[in-house]
């Protein structure tokens, strides 16, 4: 590939630049006005890991007046750093762990006390990030993400948390599922035999059966994962912390590798029952190779067509120019949680957050008028019209303008 180098000469060049480029000018998301800069993957791991909390450590339910006198502790091993401890903050002691007062020690001094005092996940992370940009602004936000990416790094280095055998655990009832499976199968098999069924019943109804009994077995094996050795088994924890992995690949570690696809698409109806632990048979491994390699295909495939349709929208939107900050239209569309079956993808709070109201927001129950219309959402409308009950509203856009 060839790229192009850009060197800014003029000083409007350099001003612009700086004002423009800069990364901590980039924090936040233009599509929902949320952090995009928030650690990943070991700098998420080693927070996460530094604000666990472990029963029946070395220097439990001590009293502590600093995080100085923390490190003091922990240094000289008379404290363990998941450790649950009580500590003077700002005149009131609080019950916490030593790895989270050390999470505190980085803080700027106005969060409150339940957005760190808790396991740091990815989102929470995220929530933390949003929040001290939100109250302290471009610059505490740059310094606070670098010492939030130093303390990630040097926790996740200390930790040294590495995967073993011992860590993919197999749910004991596995064995009595996939038989219980195995003989619902022989039934629709025989009802098929006998005409009660049409072939493609058949087919969905064992694709449904194995579905289910996988569904059932992970989570079956994430309970059992998650109460191993307290929470510390290395790939919950990888998972749990959102630093990398998921449930479902934790599955096909140690639970089954479930059902796989033909080239065209279509679902094989006998599953994978072993999984990486056990080890694959012959036909097994065949089975998987095929999804393997029809993955690597269209991955590159895929990526031509996906490069052709943004240049095809782009030319498309290119001549849309918003010219006014508002084009008097009295239209408006719809909007409601977005959400696929019981699952919830993006809900009514995150959609409205920043759009403007075409209409009053009325309550449901008090018929009080809780937003006016043409008023620009916050994050506390956004709560009020949840908290309401209310489950769509009509927003103003640029796509109604004629």
């Amino acid at each position: 590939d060839q790229m192009a180098v850009h060197v800014p000469l003029s000083q409007e060049a350099i001003a612009e630049c700086k004002v423009l480029m800069l990364s901590s000018m980039n924090i936040l998301l233009p599509a929902s006005g949320k952090a995009v800069a928030i650690p990943s993957q070991d700098m998420v791991l080693g927070l996460y890991y530094l604000s666990l909390e472990k029963s029946g450590v070395k220097g439990e339910h001590k009293l502590f007046s600093s995080v100085n006198e923390i490190i003091t502790a922990i240094d000289t091993k008379e404290l363990d750093i998941h450790a649950k401890i009580r500590v003077l903050d700002q005149g009131n002691i609080i019950a916490t762990s030593a790895g989270r007062m050390i999470i505190k020690s980085i803080l700027p001094d106005f969060i409150p006390t339940d957005l760190w005092n808790r396991p740091m996940k990815k989102k929470d992370i995220g929530v933390l990030v949003d929040y001290v940009h939100k109250v302290g602004g471009i610059g505490i936000t740059a310094t606070f993400l670098d010492h939030l990416k130093t303390l990630g790094f040097r926790y996740a280095t200390k930790a040294g948390i590495s995967i073993s055998m011992e860590d993919i655990i197999t749910p004991k009832d596995k064995q009595k599922m996939v038989e219980k499976a195995k003989v619902e199968v022989k039934k629709i098999q025989q009802q098929y035999d006998q005409g009660l069924l049409t072939d493609q019943e058949r087919y969905n109804k064992i694709i449904d059966t194995w579905t289910e009994v996988n569904d059932r077995m992970s989570k079956e094996m994430m309970s059992a994962i998650a109460k191993d050795k307290e929470g510390f088994n290395s790939i919950y924890m990888m998972a749990d912390s959102g630093a990398r992995g998921s449930a479902a690949q934790i599955r096909q570690l140690s639970a089954m590798r479930g059902l796989m696809t033909k080239p065209d698409g279509s679902i094989i109806e006998t599953p994978i029952i072993s999984n990486f632990k056990e080890g694959l048979n012959v036909l097994e491994y065949f089975n998987s190779t095929h999804g393997a390699r029809k993955g690597l295909a269209d991955t590159a495939l895929k990526t031509a067509n996906a490069g052709y349709l943004t240049r095809k929208l782009i030319d498309v939107s290119q001549n849309v120019k918003v010219v006014s900050d508002d084009c008097g239209t009295h239209e408006g569309i719809e909007i409601t949680d977005i959400a696929v079956g019981s699952e919830l993808i993006e809900p009514l709070e995150e959609r409205i957050f920043g759009r403007v109201l075409l209409e009053d927001v009325i309550d449901p129950i008090t018929n009080e008028i809780l937003l006016y219309a043409d008023t620009l959402i916050d994050e506390e409308g956004a709560k009020k019209v949840v908290e309401a009950g209310i489950k769509s509203i009509t927003i103003r856009t640029p796509v109604t303008c004629k």
